[in-house]
């Protein structure tokens, strides 16, 4: 099966999962319309986990793509069960840590019962980290199908966990406690999977052998330390805006609109995720440039749909939110517009990859830098700007840190800029994209109709514009071979 089938069955999957998340965030703001506290006191819950979640893994899942492919078949058994051993310990300790750091953080945020979600929402963390193997495993045994299946599946029941508990009784307590039970169901059920299925990679027996600890540990510690301040930059933003406004319902409009596309992401998340292998096995056979040559390939790719993507949503985005919320989350389009600007440079998770490529220390301390710089803009900025300053200070320190990160893996693979990111070849989905923006731009400036109307009008104009461009038999021709390779 191919790169992008395999890429294709994982953006099934992630999309699936992101969009369950997106769709109960949005249902959730339906359900209590005005009382943005409610929506605030339910997103607030997940921006506890969620800031700390990346460090208790430790890096371990990570270090998994770098172990396994590396291993003698009588040698893996054993790194597999130090690695579930190691996972469940570590979830132990994050839920530990959680339920004690729980009143802090509900007199940071301004929720109360914080505390009190955490005597059920403290087993889900520990049950999400130590089952944190499941994506890594069945990647690297490429049962991708049976990862897509469970990513679906597991998607389609958190929605019902959250949703009709909610519905029935209008509180959040219920949701959390239901949610709480998938994730232990998750967990139990990942391992029941794999005993029946694929033995060869099932957890065996507890094991913390010191000597293999230490040599996974130190390869994983950069990983970890990488890992605490990418995700406390990226949900530095939110927690910012949580206590500036800690009591308020502002950061429920906040959240809403201070996010990544999740299909774009998942999408470019899969493919790199995809990557993740074949570049490990081409560095072990010292072969920088055919690492630089399929980064270029992906990123050429992935540009035919990110760049159409990110002109409609830079046009629609109000209208959007008013659509789906009300006019109280009209507010939300600008930290989104803010985050879309993202889009045309992550293209490939730069960082992973050279983590992948064993930089780990680089990305560390590019990733800190990144969180310095992130965190003095966002507290200048929200005294400057307001409600859409810390999401400017996020999508600025970003552009630096991804420009440090070409500027590494050009070092690394001893290759220029351009073979990387094919710049000759970019150029025609940028352009199609932005004539179909202005497209879609104009008939908004031209025509006043209704939300839904206009919003379907604009799309449709988009694509359009946007296929009259690319649909040629030569250019198809070209996109079917790249996609192919």
């Amino acid at each position: 099966m191919s790169l992008a089938r395999h890429s294709l069955l994982l953006v099934i999957g992630r999309s699936s999962a992101s969009l369950a998340r997106l769709l109960v965030n949005l249902l959730v703001a339906r359900t209590f319309g005005e009382a943005l506290e409610l929506t605030a006191e339910y997103q607030k819950v997940w921006l506890f986990f969620n800031t700390f979640f990346q460090l208790f893994l430790f890096g371990i899942p990570a270090s998994l793509y770098y172990f396994v492919p590396r291993l003698e078949k009588e040698r893996l058994r054993g790194f597999l069960d130090q690695s579930y051993s190691l996972l469940l310990l570590l979830g132990l300790l994050f839920a530990l840590a959680l339920k004690l750091l729980a009143p802090f953080a509900a007199r940071v945020y301004g929720v109360p019962e914080l505390p009190e979600h955490y005597d059920w929402f403290a087993v889900y963390a520990c049950a999400m980290v130590a089952g944190g193997f499941l994506e890594p495993v069945l990647n690297l045994r490429r049962r991708f199908g049976a990862l897509c299946g469970w990513l679906c599946v597991e998607a389609g029941l958190f929605m019902l966990c959250v949703l009709v508990p909610l519905r029935l009784t209008g509180e959040i307590r219920p949701a959390i406690i239901a949610v709480t039970v998938l994730g232990v169901i998750r967990f139990l059920g990942l391992h029941l999977y794999l005993r029946l299925r694929d033995p060869e990679v099932a957890w065996s027996r507890l094991r913390l052998p010191l000597e293999g600890l230490k040599t996974q540990l130190g390869w994983a510690l950069p990983i970890t330390m990488t890992s605490l301040v990418a995700y406390l930059a990226g949900y530095l933003d939110k927690n910012v805006i949580a206590a500036w406004f800690a009591g308020t319902g502002q950061y429920a409009v906040y959240q809403i609109g201070a996010m990544e596309v999740p299909f774009v992401s998942v999408l470019v998340g899969s493919v790199t995720a995809v990557l993740l292998p074949r570049l490990s096995t081409l560095q072990h056979q010292e072969r920088p440039g055919a690492i630089a040559d399929l980064l270029a390939k992906s990123v050429e790719a992935l540009a035919w749909i990110v760049f159409p993507v990110f002109t409609l949503l830079m046009v629609i985005a109000d209208l959007v939110f008013v659509a789906l919320l009300g006019p109280a989350y009209e507010a939300a389009a600008q930290p989104f517009r803010l985050y879309l600007l993202l889009f045309p440079l992550r293209l490939i998770f730069y960082g992973q990859v050279l983590n992948t490529l064993g930089k780990g220390r680089w990305v560390f301390w590019t990733a800190l830098g990144d969180l310095a710089l992130n965190a003095a803009l966002s507290l200048w900025l929200v005294r400057w700007l307001g409600f859409p300053g810390p999401a400017l200070a996020t999508v600025l320190a970003t552009f630096v840190e991804i420009a440090v990160f070409l500027f590494l893996l050009c070092r690394t693979l001893r290759e220029p800029l351009s073979r990387i990111v094919p710049f000759h070849t970019l150029w025609a989905p940028a352009l199609a994209a932005l004539l179909a923006g202005a497209g879609a731009w104009g008939l908004r400036q031209a025509l006043t109709l209704d939300g839904l109307t206009q919003l379907a009008a604009l799309c449709a104009l988009h694509l359009l514009i946007y296929s009259s461009l690319i649909i040629r038999p030569r250019r198809l021709r070209q996109l079917q071979a790249m996609w192919k390779g």
